[in-house]
C-alpha cells in the first residue's frame, strides 16, 4: 500500500474545517495530520508536521493565510 497523502487544513471557520475533515476520512490515500484555525498557529503546525499538501484560508485573524504561506515558504529557505 501506498503511503497516505499527508494534509493539513488551516481555517478560522469550524463547519468548513469539519466538511473537509468529513471528506477526506472518506478516502484511505489522504491522512489528516493537523487543524488551525489562525495563520500563526497554521504556520507553526506546517513548520512542525511537514504536511504534503496544506489547505489553506486567505482571510483568517492573527495572520492572513496569504502571511502564513509567505512565512512558511521563507522558513522552508532558510
Amino acid at each position: 500500500m501506498n503511503t497516505p497523502i499527508r494534509i493539513v487544513i488551516i481555517d478560522d471557520h469550524p463547519i468548513v474545517r469539519q466538511g473537509i475533515r468529513s471528506l477526506l476520512s472518506n478516502y484511505q490515500e489522504f491522512t489528516l495530520i493537523g487543524e488551525a484555525d489562525n495563520g500563526k498557529d497554521g504556520f507553526a503546525l506546517v513548520i512542525a508536521k511537514k504536511p504534503d499538501i496544506t489547505l489553506l484560508d486567505i482571510s483568517m485573524p492573527n495572520e492572513s493565510g496569504l502571511e502564513c504561506i509567505k512565512n512558511v515558504s521563507d522558513e522552508m529557505l532558510v
